[in-house]
């Protein structure tokens, strides 16, 4: 469960639970790696991938309240360094973190998967998309920048769409005899989140059920 999936050719992105980011399996982030700037700025820009990010609204998100005579040559040297990463990894750094019109992003141009963005087209199997999604919610979004004001909204948004899937899962087999597949997705939910108690009635009422 949660295994990280393999694909030469495309990114690989994992924000819940923890953040890593691979090319195919060519590591650019990986779960050991330390919390720093750099990879706040990479965080980001992928959470933002859909559109260019403004020089200045990085400066506010990166180094508010940090003293700097030039905050513009810190956020250069902090893309200096990101970009760094990508040609560690004998990818064009220029191209994956671009600049265009005063403003930063991340490559549009290679393929991303991400488990933020993961999405299913076929309404019939809501339920086995109910499922993914419960497994790929590892736990919070990018745990160790839950302090940071530009994480905590995402954060909480993802925890209700984990919340949510329990539940609309929970209503699709509600007095089933399919029931007893929701009690280990609730189980872990419960470990997660072990002061909900929202969540510990569903997995009573899945326990009484059977």
């Amino acid at each position: 469960m949660g295994e990280k999936p393999v694909e030469n050719g495309r990114f690989i992105v994992r924000m819940l639970g923890g953040f890593s980011v691979y090319y195919g399996e060519r590591p650019i982030v990986s779960e050991r790696s330390r919390n720093s700037k750099v990879t706040q700025l990479l965080e980001y820009l992928l959470m933002n991938r859909r559109r260019g990010v403004p020089q200045e609204e990085l400066i506010e998100v990166l180094l508010a309240g940090e003293e700097s005579e030039s905050p513009a040559n810190v956020l250069k040297n902090l893309i200096y360094r990101l970009r760094k990463l990508f040609i560690a990894a004998d990818l064009p750094g220029d191209s994956c973190i671009y600049f265009q019109n005063g403003c930063y992003g991340f490559t549009q141009q290679i393929p991303c998967w991400m488990d933020i963005a993961r999405r299913t087209a076929d309404r019939e199997k809501k339920f086995g998309a109910y499922l993914e999604a419960m497994d790929l919610y590892q736990g919070d979004f990018l745990p160790r920048l839950l302090g940071e004001t530009w994480a905590m909204v995402p954060a909480v948004r993802y925890q209700d769409l984990y919340r949510s899937c329990i539940q609309e899962a929970y209503a699709l087999l509600s007095q089933s005899r399919e029931i007893s597949r929701l009690l280990g997705p609730i189980r872990r939910a419960t470990t997660l989140y072990p002061y909900d108690e929202s969540l510990h009635i569903l997995y009573i009422s899945c326990l009484f059920q059977l």
